[in-house]
């Protein structure tokens, strides 16, 4: 299995702030500020946060959408941040999206057909009978019937939008898919069928996956690794099951306590976070959680903590993190 598929160094992504008036200084929100991350060939890695922190934006940068205002993005060795649009357009066939709101994403004047097909068409990859035939089988794939392929977005349930969803992402046989909050949108039965599929496509097709959520038991359920994003860092990377049961950042440990207990009678230590998360303006000195941390001491209002490497593929920022 080839190691380092996906490589983002230092990655940053800076919106200006409109309405500032012409003699004020510009200023800017820092949706991504210094990520640093891998990911492995045939890895699912978890990306979870709050809303805001930056996770989809993320997810643009990774799929070439808009460009990163510093740092690197590498792809199987390739830097794919700087490639011009044609360079791109060879890489979009390797990485794919697959969109947060199948009601949003989906053209409603194209039929279900045409959508899957029209990577197909860009690409040039199949023309008539061909390209029937592939749509044949991406139907069959993701669990839809090939007869409905003349129908409109609109004549399809939730999840069944997202299966056509993945399905345009499958078209070009691509070997990375970022997965921007795929199950959101739909409801609890939903979520799990679109979660077994994806599992079962990524045996089936040798998938590498970065899966962006919000509930940590889906992320729980379909990763290998497990990212945690805060005000547009990553904060805590580790496996799986060592950041579920060892979390080392006061954040993460924020985060589990509030997921749901698995027996009604189970009692779980929560952790109330002290403030709302801090608007565009904020203070960027010293480390940014350190307003709502309950156990804050003088130095993480002087110096933002690093990403270290606690051994066994656990990384932390947190100048606390082995006291906890």
């Amino acid at each position: 299995m080839q190691a380092n598929m996906l490589e983002v160094k230092n990655l940053k992504k800076y919106f200006p702030v409109k309405g500032l008036g012409f003699l004020r200084a510009k200023a800017f929100i820092k949706a991504v500020d210094g990520v640093d991350f891998t990911l492995d060939a045939g890895e699912t890695l978890g990306l979870v946060g709050e809303s805001g922190c930056g996770k989809s934006t993320l997810a643009r940068l990774i799929t070439g959408l808009i460009r990163p205002t510093e740092g690197h993005i590498y792809f199987e060795g390739s830097n794919i941040s700087d490639m011009t649009r044609s360079g791109l357009r060879r890489v979009r066939r390797d990485i794919q999206l697959v969109f947060q709101d199948p009601y949003a994403s989906l053209n409603p004047r194209m039929t279900a057909g045409d959508i899957i097909g029209e990577p197909l068409k860009i690409h040039r990859l199949a023309r008539d009978q061909d390209r029937e035939d592939r749509l044949r089988e991406l139907f069959e794939l993701v669990g839809l019937e090939p007869r409905h392929m003349g129908r409109y977005p609109h004549q399809f349930s939730g999840g069944q939008r997202q299966r056509i969803g993945i399905a345009r992402a499958l078209a070009v046989s691509p070997r990375l898919i970022v997965c921007d909050e795929p199950v959101s949108a739909l409801d609890v039965s939903a979520q799990a069928q679109i979660i077994n599929l994806m599992l079962d496509l990524k045996q089936r097709l040798g998938l590498t996956y970065l899966f962006i959520a919000h509930h940590l038991g889906v992320i729980g359920h379909i990763s290998d690794r497990v990212a945690v994003m805060y005000m547009g860092r990553i904060v805590e990377i580790a496996y799986r099951d060592r950041l579920f049961d060892s979390p080392m950042h006061p954040y993460t440990k924020a985060l589990l306590s509030a997921a749901p207990a698995d027996h009604p009678k189970q009692r779980k230590e929560r952790s109330i976070l002290a403030e709302e998360v801090p608007g565009p303006g904020h203070s960027e000195v010293g480390c940014r959680y350190k307003n709502r941390c309950p156990r804050a001491v003088p130095l993480c209002g002087e110096t933002e903590p690093a990403l270290v490497d606690l051994g066994e593929g656990h990384f932390c920022a947190c100048h606390l993190r082995y006291e906890w």
